[in-house]
This record gives C-alpha cells, sequence and structure tokens, in this order.
C-alpha cells in the first residue's frame, strides 16, 4: 500500500543506515523529489542508485555536508526549495555513537563531538525546516482531511528514554532529540506542522562494528524479546507512515522501533 507521499523530501544521514532506508521507502510510497545529504559524496551516490533503481523518475538531489555547521544547514534548505519549491517531509537521521568508557574517562572534546552531531545538528536541522514549512500552504492529503505544512522526525533512540551505561554523551543526546520533539510540537501544531522522534533499538546498520557484532547478537538474543537485531527497513516504515497523511493527527510522540527491548 502506497502512502501516497507527493510532497518534497529532506534527509540526513542518508548516505547509509536508516537514512539511506527513509530515503528508498518515501520513494516507494510515492515521493519523487528529494534532496539528500551526509559527509560523503559516494556514500550519497549509492543512494541515488538504489533510489534509481525503484523509481528511475525520481528527482534526487546529493549534497554532502557538515550539519553541525549552522550555514551548511541553511543552504541546504535554500537549495530543497531552490529546487523543488517547498519541503514537506524531513528526516534527521544523522548520527554517531561515540567513545563508550565512564565518564570520569571521557574529555570534553569527547562530549562536544556528540553532543554536536546528536543533538545540536538536529535542532539546526529542526530550526531551518520550520522556518520554511510555516511559509507553505498544507499539502493536499490522500482523503481530503486537513494536512500539514509539515512533518518532521528525528531519529532518537532508545537510549532517549532508558540509560546506556558507559555513554553519557550518546545518551544525554538521545534525550536531548526527544526534548526538542516535545518542544516545537506543542509550539507548532496550530500552526500545522507535526514534529516526532523515533527510537530505534539495537538496528543493524553500519555503526555496529566487526569487532562487537558477535557481542551484540548475543546480546539482543539475551535481552530484546525478539532475540534479533532491528533493520533500517524496520525502522524507515514507520518514518514514512509517520510523515504521510495517514498520521495526521500524531505529533509529540516518541515512537519505539526496538523489537519490546524497554518493553520488559
Amino acid at each position: 500500500m502506497s502512502l501516497a507521499l507527493v510532497g518534497v523530501a529532506f534527509v540526513t544521514g542518508a548516505g547509509g543506515g536508516i537514512g539511506r532506508a527513509c530515503v528508498e521507502q518515501f520513494v516507494r510510497d510515492g515521493c519523487t523529489r528529494l534532496l539528500i545529504t551526509d559527509l560523503k559524496d559516494d556514500h550519497l551516490a549509492e543512494t541515488v542508485q538504489s533510489v534509481k533503481g525503484i523509481n528511475p523518475e525520481a528527482i534526487v538531489v546529493s549534497k554532502s555536508g557538515d550539519i553541525t555547521d549552522n550555514e551548511t544547514i541553511d543552504n541546504l534548505i535554500k537549495l530543497t526549495v531552490t529546487k523543488f519549491g517547498r519541503l514537506d517531509y524531513a528526516v534527521n537521521s544523522a548520527g554517531i555513537i561515540g567513545k563508550q568508557k565512564e565518564i570520569t574517562q571521557l574529555s570534553l572534546d569527547d562530549y562536544d563531538f556528540v553532543e554536536s552531531v546528536n543533538a545540536r545538528a538536529i535542532w539546526l536541522c529542526e530550526r531551518a525546516q520550520i522556518a520554511q514549512m510555516l511559509t507553505q500552504e498544507p499539502l493536499p492529503t490522500h482523503d481530503g482531511r486537513t494536512g500539514n505544512k509539515g512533518a518532521i522526525v528525528n531519529i532518537s533512540s532508545m537510549c532517549g528514554l532508558i540509560g546506556l551505561p558507559n555513554s553519557t554523551p550518546y545518551t544525554m543526546s538521545k534525550h536531548a532529540v526527544i526534548g526538542l520533539v516535545r518542544s516545537d510540537s506543542t509550539t507548532f501544531a496550530r500552526q500545522g506542522i507535526r514534529v516526532n522522534a523515533l527510537c530505534p533499538g539495537i538496528i543493524d546498520t553500519g555503526l555496529i562494528s566487526p569487532q562487537v557484532r558477535d557481542f551484540t547478537m548475543e546480546y539482543c538474543k539475551k535481552f530484546t524479546p525478539m532475540e534479533r537485531l532491528g533493520t533500517p527497513q524496520e525502522v524507515a516504515d514507520v518514518a514514512s507512515f509517520l510523515v504521510s497523511s495517514r498520521a495526521t493527527y500524531i505529533s509529540g510522540a516518541a515512537i519505539l522501533v526496538d523489537g519490546g527491548h524497554t518493553g520488559q
């Protein structure tokens, strides 16, 4: 079933993992105008190639950049609007884990690096995205209900709702994402802009290094009720629904996609 994504999408972290899966699913669900960004051009090129295999008619603008830089973000949003005229769906997916050590063994630089990518960059993205969405008329919907001027999905983590040992910068940054969502969702609800967070559990992405993969698999079998890793596709399916007109009454939510991990 297509979700009829007739608007324009903007996705960070689109060079792989959850970000790439979101781009691909958006296209499957009807989106044909997208701007995607990540740090590396070759990773973005792989995403574009994948999209063309799904829908050769889709127009994908790829632009590498550092999303911790305010000017870069503003320019990316301006490029989106220059190319496509508006911005309807945003997925802020870029993120890092950082060093996993107890707090006494971390430097201020260790903290600042994780916070700049996982929290500050999403704040910068959301600020620029909302500024554009406020200028727009709502999109038409699949069934004639009142539509939205825009929908934003920020990728947090189940660690935004629980604690992860030996990872204070990561855990703090993911809690911050949910705080951002809860504040802006209430601020801009009356203007027709929805903001939600997705909170993945342990997902099979490039963030899991070969050195810890076996340990991660054993951990999932022991502590996750579904006894497996999640997939980027399983997260992307929820993201695509959340930006669609089937989710017009959902805002301010932090939705877990964690195989039941936090439900125990």
